[in-house]
């Protein structure tokens, strides 16, 4: 199923804009806010089908709010109908289905379609073990990464969600809040130097699973797993994927088992943003070259932390920035599809050489890269 959903929803001299929440007519705002025009978004999301008054609770009325449903229902709906100037006997827009539910009835224009939204939530540690914690946020941080260079999808930022590992919260609660059109949540398990991810694809409105699947594999294939699990997602979503991307995605990524892990726990260690985590992060990336001087995303991530470490003062300016633009240059000359070098090596060229025009060709570079697809909120 298709989950990318129009942004702006027009009907007579109506528009209703989805995300932002207002309704205008004749390009005038009117007011309605709250309960009201969630409603009624609920019915432009399914226009002539019937949207019932158990979805309406699940989604809008938590069962833990203590309220009179029936009552509140009914005074969103009278306000809706008094907006759009309206009436329950004889309906032009919101028709009630008595007992049942309401369908919205008007005829819905056609209006450009925005980007999906999905959320990636931390994947869930199943050893419990606290020490590898890391390897289950690591996982989450590359699905974001993977299907934010998707161009025709909107992937919500890693730390925007990282605070909702472990949250007890619904998904659609989740998801109002982040405003995702669907939410991706998985677990995973490490024995040695095997792998086990299970993932899943929820989509929010109407509330259905998509897709889910386990993947299996030795830890020197995760990259490998990670670009099948990404074209798995977008297939469950029908996004339109170019070539290029597949091709990417597609291809076979071994890396050096220990060399990755080091790499993780390097990732973990600078998610930290303090001084000494990103030390410590530099001594994970240095572990991971020993072990296999070709793993450019332990270079391109520590082109990073010296970016970090020379812009707070914590290392001399020009000796972090000539760190930083080596080890991107080094992980370029490895991979030039790395968003992370680009952005290393332009923030270094500016800051350090004032050498605007090749920080703008990295920029261009990255934009080309991830689309602009990840989102910050």
């Amino acid at each position: 199923m298709n989950v990318v959903r129009p942004r702006v929803i027009r009907f007579g001299v109506f528009e209703v804009d989805l995300r932002s929440g207002e309704l205008f007519k004749n390009g005038r705002v009117v007011k309605l806010q709250g309960q009201p025009i969630q409603v009624l978004g609920m019915l432009l999301e399914q226009p002539g089908q019937m949207v019932t008054r158990e979805e309406l609770q699940r989604r809008l009325w938590p069962k833990d709010t203590f309220v009179d449903f029936d009552h509140s229902l009914n005074i969103a709906i009278n306000k809706i109908r008094e907006a759009l100037g309206d009436t329950a006997e004889n309906p032009r827009f919101v028709e009630t289905l008595p007992r049942r539910g309401y369908r919205f009835i008007a005829q819905v224009e056609g209006v450009p379609k925005a980007p999906p939204t999905l959320a990636v939530l931390p994947f869930e540690n199943l050893d419990h073990d606290p020490e590898q914690d890391f390897f289950g946020e690591a996982v989450a941080d590359a699905l974001i990464t993977e299907l934010g260079s998707l161009n025709t999808l909107r992937v919500i930022s890693r730390q925007t969600v990282l605070h909702l590992k472990g949250t007890l919260r619904t998904i659609p609660e989740i998801a109002r809040d982040l405003r995702a059109d669907a939410v991706i949540e998985g677990s995973v398990f490490r024995a040695g130097n095997r792998i086990r991810i299970t993932a899943q694809l929820i989509q929010v409105t109407p509330e259905q699973h998509l897709w889910a699947k386990t993947y299996e594999g030795d830890l020197a294939d995760i990259l490998t797993l990670q670009g099948q699990i990404t074209q798995a997602i977008a297939g469950a979503v029908q996004l339109a994927v170019s070539p290029s991307e597949l091709a990417r995605l597609g291809r076979p990524r071994p890396v050096d088992p220990e060399a990755h892990l080091a790499y993780l726990r390097g990732r973990h260690h600078m998610s930290r943003w303090s001084r000494a985590s990103m030390e410590k992060a530099l001594e994970y990336f240095q572990m991971a070259l020993e072990k296999d001087p070709r793993h450019a995303l332990s270079y391109a991530h520590m082109a990073d932390c010296y970016g970090h470490l020379g812009f707070w003062g914590h290392h001399p300016f020009p000796d972090a920035y000539r760190k930083a633009k080596e080890s991107a240059l080094k992980a370029l000359a490895l991979d030039d599809a790395l968003g992370t070098a680009h952005w290393a090596f332009g923030w270094a060229t500016w800051l350090n050489d004032w050498d605007l025009d090749r920080c703008e060709a990295a920029i261009d570079l990255i934009n080309h890269l991830l689309g602009f697809n990840l989102c910050i909120q």
